[in-house]
């Protein structure tokens, strides 16, 4: 019972880890498409 409660909750905080990291990466990806639309267009904002 305490094993299986256990793997059970290393496969959740591994599940959540890994979706952080997909967050993270998404976040970091559509910051470098801002800074280079900003680039691109110094006079829009936004």
């Amino acid at each position: 019972m305490t094993d299986r409660a256990a793997s059970g909750s290393s496969a959740t905080l591994a599940r959540l880890a890994v979706l952080v990291a997909i967050v993270a990466l998404v976040a970091a990806l559509r910051e470098r498409a801002f800074a280079a639309n900003r680039r691109e267009n110094p006079t829009s904002v936004g």
